[in-house]
Parts: C-alpha cells; sequence; structure tokens
C-alpha cells in the first residue's frame, strides 16, 4: 500500500542520462519535476547551434548601423540611458558583452544580439517539444524558418532591443506550458514567470500586454494558485525595481543620458512619455495606428501589415500557425490562448511598424506550424515530406533573408558620411546635430575619432527641461556654459536664449540644418559647403550651389544599393538629413531648388522612397516656387497612396490646379 501511495505522488519517468528528478513537497503532497533543459547538451543540437551562432557572428558587421544601432550600442558599452522607457535590463545585459575581449566594441555587441538569437532558437524549440512531445527535427525546422525572416537577422545582426523581448516573451511562454503540462502544479514556475515579467519589461515594455493576458490565466485558476499570488506580485514588482537603474545612471552623466532622469519629476515624464506627448503633441496618436480609426484606414493599414508579414513569412504559412493554435486550443486552452495572445498583443503594440518588432508574431506563426505538422501527420514519413515541402516553399525567401544579411554588414554609408561630416569641422568648435546625434557620439566616444569638435544634441539647447544637460568646459575644468542655467518659462517651446547664450561663449555655432532653428535663425545662419550652418556673429554670406552639392553627392551614394530593406533604411536617414536642409533653402526664397534637393532623392512612384510628408512638403515648395504643373503631378502620384494624409494631399492637389489654364480635368502627365 505504501508503494501503491508513492506511486500515486509521483510521476514515474524512464531513467535517461541528463534527466534530474527533483522532489519538492508542497502544502500535503510532494511533486516530482523533471528538468529537461539538458536535451540541448547532445552533440548534433550544440553543433547545430554553434553553426547557427557562428554564422550570425560571421555576418555580424564591426561599425554602427543606421536608426537606433547607434545609440543601442553607446547604452550597451557606457550603461547609458537610451529613450523612453530607457531598457535598462537590455543596458545591463548587452555590457557584458562589450566587456569581452572580442574585436570592436559595435562587434562585441552585435555578438549579443546573435547570442540573443541563439536563446530565441533554444526556447522556440524547446515550446515545440514541450507541446508536442516530439523532438525529432523541431531544431532544424525552427531554425530554418526563422533564418527566412529578414526581420530576425536584421535584429540579429545589430544592435536593437526586439530580440531581447523575443527571447523574454517566448521564455514566458515555456514557463507557462511547463506549469499547464504537470498534473499536479508546480507553483514555482508562476514565481519564475513573475519575476521573469519585470526583467521582461526592462527589455522592452511591449511585453507588459503578454505578463497581463498570463497574470489573467492565473487568477482564473485562483483555488490552485491562491497560495503564490502575493509572492507573485512581490517578485514582479522587485524585478521591476531594474528601472532603480536610470536615475542611479543618469546621477554619472553618461554620454547619452536620455532625459537626464536626475529626479523624479523627471524620471515621472521619461517613464510616461510625457516629453513626446507634450513636444510632438498630435504625432504621437501615430503610435500603434492610434490615429484615424476609419475603415478605409484600418484596411489599408492591415493590408500593407500583411505584405510587410509576407516578405518574412509567406502568408499561407501564418495561416497554418494560426490554424496549429486552434488545434491546441481543443488540448490545453490556457496554454493556447497565451500563446495566441503573445503574437496578437506583439502585433497590436507594433501595428504599423516595419517587421523589425514582429518577431515574437514570427515565433508564435512558427510554433503554430510545428504543432499543426506533428497533429495532422502522425506518421514520420508523411510529416518529413510536408516538412521539405515547407523548406522548398521557403528557399526562395531564405536565399534572399541571408543575402540581406551579407548586404547589411557591408552597410558602412551612415557612418563614412559621418565621419566626413565630422572631419569638415574645424578643430575646437562646437557643432549641434539632430538627425545624426547618435552617429556623432559613435565616432567620437567609441571610435575615438574627432574628439576635438564639441557635440551636442540640438534638444539638449532647445529643451532642457528635457533633455540631458549640454556643458562646456575649458581646459582647466571650468564651466563655461550649462543648458540649464537658466530655467525656461515655457518648457515645451524651443528655448532660444540657450543659443545666444553659447554663442556669446564659442563665438559661433555650426549646425546640422533642422527645420525648429531654420526659421528663427533664418537671418543669421550662413551655409557651408560641407552642408552644415555657421552661426556666427558677422555679416551673412551664403553659397548655395556649394550647399547643394554636399547634398547631392549625399544622395548619389546610396543608388547602387539593391536590397530593398537597406534602401529603405538608406533613404530614412537621406530623408533624416535632407528635411532640414530643404526647408533652410525655401526659407531663403529658394524653393525651387528645395523641392529639386527633395526629388532628386524621394521619388513618388518608388515604394522604398521618402514618406508622404516629405513628398508633400517638395509639392509645398514647388507651388512657392510657381511649378504648378509639377505640383500637380505630384500631389496626383500621391493621392494614390496617402490614405491617412488624404485631406492634406486633396487640398494642396486642388490649390496647384486652380493655378493652371484651364484644361479638361486639369490631366497633367509627365
Amino acid at each position: 500500500m505504501p508503494l501503491l501511495s508513492q506511486h500515486h505522488l509521483y510521476h514515474v519517468v524512464p531513467r535517461r542520462p541528463f534527466h534530474i528528478l527533483v522532489n519538492t513537497p508542497t502544502r500535503d503532497h510532494s511533486l516530482c519535476v523533471r528538468i529537461d533543459s539538458m536535451h540541448f547538451l547532445r552533440p548534433f543540437n550544440i553543433a547545430v547551434l554553434f553553426l547557427f551562432w557562428t554564422l550570425l557572428v560571421f555576418l555580424a558587421p564591426t561599425t554602427v548601423y543606421w536608426r537606433d544601432s547607434g545609440e543601442f550600442l553607446l547604452t550597451a558599452y557606457f550603461l547609458d540611458i537610451p529613450h523612453t522607457p530607457g531598457f535598462p535590463t537590455y543596458a545591463a545585459l548587452a555590457n557584458l558583452f562589450a566587456l569581452l575581449p572580442l574585436g570592436p566594441i559595435s562587434f562585441r555587441i552585435h555578438a549579443f544580439s546573435a547570442a540573443s538569437a541563439c536563446i530565441i532558437l533554444i526556447l522556440l524549440t524547446s515550446l515545440c517539444q514541450k507541446l508536442t512531445g516530439n523532438k525529432k527535427g523541431s531544431l532544424l525546422f525552427c531554425g530554418y524558418l526563422l533564418m527566412t525572416s529578414a526581420a530576425f537577422l536584421r535584429g540579429a545582426l545589430t544592435a536593437e532591443v526586439y530580440l531581447l523581448a523575443c527571447a523574454f516573451s517566448l521564455g514566458l511562454l515555456l514557463l507557462y506550458a511547463s506549469y499547464r503540462a504537470k498534473k499536479e502544479p508546480d507553483l514555482r514556475l508562476i514565481l519564475a514567470c513573475a519575476f521573469l515579467s519585470g526583467l521582461a519589461a526592462g527589455a522592452h515594455v511591449s511585453t507588459l500586454p503578454l505578463s497581463f493576458v498570463g497574470g489573467v490565466l492565473v487568477l482564473t485558476e485562483w483555488k490552485r494558485t491562491k497560495l503564490v499570488l502575493i509572492p507573485a506580485f512581490l517578485l514582479f514588482f522587485t524585478a521591476i525595481l531594474v528601472f532603480v537603474y536610470l536615475p542611479v545612471r543618469a546621477s554619472t552623466s553618461p554620454p547619452l543620458n536620455s532625459g537626464s532622469v536626475f529626479n523624479t519629476s523627471r524620471l515621472e515624464k521619461f517613464l510616461t512619455n510625457r516629453r513626446d506627448t507634450d513636444l510632438r503633441k498630435g504625432g504621437m496618436a501615430d503610435i500603434a495606428g492610434l490615429g484615424d480609426t476609419s475603415s478605409d484606414t484600418f484596411v489599408r493599414g492591415l493590408t500593407k501589415d500583411l505584405n510587410r508579414l509576407n516578405k518574412e513569412l509567406p502568408l499561407p504559412f501564418l495561416l497554418a500557425g494560426f490554424a496549429g493554435l486552434l488545434l491546441l486550443l481543443f488540448k490545453d486552452p490556457r496554454t493556447a490562448l497565451l500563446i495566441f495572445g503573445c503574437g496578437l498583443t506583439n502585433y497590436l503594440f507594433f501595428k504599423g511598424w516595419e517587421a523589425d518588432p514582429w518577431i515574437p508574431l514570427l515565433a508564435t506563426t512558427i510554433l503554430g506550424m510545428w504543432i499543426l505538422v506533428h497533429t495532422l501527420f502522425q506518421k514520420p514519413v508523411t510529416a518529413l515530406a510536408l516538412v521539405a515541402a515547407l523548406v522548398l516553399c521557403c528557399v526562395a525567401l531564405q536565399t534572399k533573408a541571408i543575402v540581406h544579411a551579407m548586404q547589411l554588414s557591408r552597410f558602412l554609408e551612415p557612418v563614412k558620411t559621418q565621419r566626413t561630416l565630422l572631419s569638415s569641422v574645424s578643430t575646437q568648435s562646437v557643432l549641434i546635430t539632430e538627425p545624426s546625434w547618435f552617429l556623432t557620439r559613435y565616432a567620437q566616444d567609441i571610435e575615438g575619432i574627432y574628439d576635438d569638435v564639441a557635440s551636442g544634441y540640438l534638444h539638449e539647447l532647445l529643451f532642457p527641461a528635457y533633455f540631458s544637460t549640454l556643458e562646456l568646459k575649458n581646459a582647466t575644468g571650468n564651466d563655461l556654459f550649462s543648458s540649464l542655467a537658466l530655467q525656461p518659462k515655457t518648457p515645451t517651446t524651443p528655448f532660444l536664449q540657450n543659443i545666444s547664450n553659447l554663442i556669446k561663449v564659442t563665438g559661433s555655432i555650426t549646425f546640422e540644418p533642422a527645420e525648429i532653428i531654420n526659421t528663427p535663425l533664418k537671418s543669421l545662419l550662413h551655409t557651408l559647403g560641407n552642408g552644415l550652418l555657421l552661426l556666427k556673429q558677422q555679416d551673412r554670406t551664403n553659397n548655395f550651389a556649394s550647399y547643394l552639392k554636399a547634398y547631392k553627392s549625399l544622395s548619389s551614394r546610396f543608388r547602387h544599393i539593391a536590397d530593398d530593406d537597406i534602401r529603405k533604411d538608406s533613404y530614412n536617414y537621406l530623408e533624416a538629413r535632407l528635411a532640414g536642409a530643404a526647408q533652410f533653402l525655401s526659407i531663403q526664397g529658394q524653393n525651387k531648388a528645395a523641392a529639386s534637393l527633395l526629388l532628386r532623392s524621394c521619388s513618388p512612384v518608388e515604394s522604398s522612397s521618402c514618406t508622404i510628408s516629405t513628398l508633400n512638403n517638395a509639392g509645398v515648395y514647388l507651388m512657392r516656387a510657381q511649378e504648378y504643373r509639377d505640383a500637380v503631378w505630384l500631389y496626383t502620384q500621391l493621392a494614390e497612396q496617402s490614405v491617412r494624409y488624404k485631406d492634406v494631399i486633396d487640398k494642396n492637389l486642388e490649390t496647384a490646379r486652380s493655378h493652371l489654364p484651364y484644361e479638361p480635368n486639369n490631366t497633367v502627365t509627365k
């Protein structure tokens, strides 16, 4: 009888190597927990994972990429504070790789991204095995499909937070699936989920909706989980304390120090995104699809999102993944709902964005596909035939993704352009940048070049209440200037007094063109041959020809790029530089030159071109230059593409047409 009772209290499993039996007493009985994580120590799996990581490291760039890559490189190396909400978990973990002697600093942090990709592969494979019990081929299946996504490879090769956030999300799913798989619940897994949820928020706040869904599912099992609910909440809030890192690091004044959150008021503004809502009123509605809510806009946005997803995984695969999760719903509804919630909340959080943050959505799709294959095709031969067919379907997509990764590793134009720009600035001068701020800091603080130029961020000058302090010291360390020396009465409007105070100390300031200063300083700024603007206390001189030449040479560098995604990033970098330069030309009366500058690089008929707002500005410059026929042609092209800005485009199109000589329907061809 004791033996019979013992068999009822314990799950008896066959003896296998690397299986550890842990007996855990509970309130009135004992549990048997079988830790199967050592499955990956088998030689074949180690070889596959090593080849996977080696390939990613081999392709990893040795310098900075465009977008937020420079910001996160600085964050990882200096334990710095990037944009809202600070990403403290990423900073702490990536900094460990920055300390390794593996080559250039940027390469080390890109290796951390590659390690995050490997962790995603391990966790996704473990989930497939946990939910189906089938360990044969799951590692190759998941690895192969992940490698078909250009967004996954881009995240694995550059400094970004999305893959780390995905790894935390999959970790939460695996812990919950393990908890649900046991007949006798192991409540320690709920505690682990709670703690991991807090750390995941420090990697990216997009994981919080998943944590909320998981919390609701745990609460619905009140009778099972009531003993650990209070400890779980305590562990969650303990892990959330990782955000205490922000004011601690801000007090040491690292290079970026976004928000300079050295007190409670600044920390509140930083974490609640008040800075962006105060300074960019109306612009926040475009985030997460919160702008125009009409059905036409919804359908148009959903279509664009599906097209983006189709470039990462074919849409039939997305449907197959959804079907697999429906099958899981009949076997384990709670786990299926959490997995489905992971993909859905990830999509809704980043709706309308590029595919880079959608890695959890792609991972849950692959998981659903594996469940479908295992459920419908129990015979190994049939299952292998189906998997082989899926592999063949992805050959072209995967080849394109790997070619994209190879070209990305050689994409050096932004940092090369910034080095050229810094080299053209005279020594001991002050350079204030805006769109290329992170590239400037990377070149100076990580590469250690052109550190004889004092660089600053434009918004530190104009909005000192929301950004870190811009300080200037002399050779002996004495303060010459501080952007917080005077407190602005209206912190949400540009504080131009700081520019006046700074020029009194330096005699001149070099600016990267930006719309926010072009208009108030239009009568004081001098154009330079390197495309920058100079503010100095003497008569103004302008050489628009050399000023234009600098930007035309910049735009010509990106025409040879064949890869769609890299070309799109190139145009994004180009547009950030050109927008302010063109607006400065316009306020100087050079409207035709301003329109020409934008349209030279931004084509309304190319998908990988500039945004609708920049092209709309080009049309405005054409109308100011009285080039109404060209403006009508441009707005006609834009009217066929834009739904969100349809009212603005239609109004400008009508205005341009009203200035044309009468023609039937004013049809313009070009």
